[in-house]
């Protein structure tokens, strides 16, 4: 698993995502809206810590900053995926408002007129072969235009609580922690303290957020990093040490369990396969 934060903001993108292998993608975020729609199988998205089941069709609204991830249960899987800043929409005049997250294809079915405009845009992107960048494509924001002004006036979202920003502003600052000192002892406890909150809150904080334990995304995180080392030809114990784990036995056994195979197994797949 590779773990991704796409925490800046990118122009305007318009494709179809294909997964040609059952997956669960790493938990991220970024600056842009997005839109999801699956186009031949029902998928699982888990957003904001609301775990979505989502069928062929249905359209799922991830708003700006919204910690999500995808859950693909059939092999070959496609789906819409458009990736918009809201700005781009503040020329038109009208006052932005949040969009329910999950809209039912029976729900938009019952607006004919939206039912087209949304038939209309994603109809464009299947027809591609290739990503569209809708930054210098006026056609293509005049249609996202459309569509997201309709699935503001039909399916308007409440304001979210404020339990749930500051869980979600707390899982930020949790995740911003550990990417900068995962390679270090770190621990649950010291965590704790660091973040001024109980080591039960903080477990609960993360898992609703990332769909993973807090040990499985530090293991990851140290294992990525791992890969990295050793593709570079540095030793296993060099390695093991240096991504923060205590002792060699046990990134052996770390890396057996998020890897599938050993780090001496990978050097040696890697120098076969360089040598091909």
């Amino acid at each position: 698993m590779t773990i991704v934060q796409e925490v800046s903001g990118v122009e305007m993108v318009f494709r179809v995502g294909e997964y040609p292998q059952k997956v669960q993608t790493s938990f991220h975020w970024h600056e842009n809206v997005e839109l999801v729609q699956p186009l031949n199988y029902p998928m699982k998205m888990l957003v904001d810590g609301e775990e979505l089941d989502v069928g062929v069709g249905d359209i799922v609204v991830v708003s700006e900053q919204s910690v999500h991830n995808f859950g693909i249960e059939h092999e070959n899987t496609k789906c819409i995926i458009c990736q918009f800043p809201l700005k781009i929409l503040l020329h038109a005049g009208e006052k932005l408002k949040p969009v329910k997250k999950q809209i039912t294809a029976e729900e938009i079915g019952k607006d004919p007129v939206f039912a087209e405009q949304i038939a209309g845009l994603f109809c464009v992107i299947q027809k591609e072969k290739k990503v569209l960048r809708g930054q210098q494509n006026l056609f293509m924001q005049s249609l996202l235009a459309a569509v997201y002004f309709a699935l503001m006036q039909h399916f308007p979202e409440q304001d979210k609580s404020k339990s749930i920003k500051k869980g979600k502003q707390e899982f930020y600052h949790i995740v911003e922690y550990i990417n900068s000192h995962f390679k270090e002892d770190i621990s649950l406890q010291s965590l704790s303290q660091m973040m001024y909150m109980s080591r039960g809150k903080l477990s609960r904080v993360f898992e609703i957020y990332a769909g993973m334990s807090l040990n499985e995304y530090i293991n990851t995180l140290r294992i990525n990093f791992a890969n990295q080392m050793l593709k570079q030809g540095s030793n296993i114990t060099e390695t093991a040490y240096a991504c923060g784990f205590q002792t060699v036995r046990t990134f052996n056994n770390v890396y057996k369990k998020v890897m599938n195979m050993t780090p001496t197994e990978y050097v040696k797949r890697k120098k076969d396969s360089s040598s091909k």
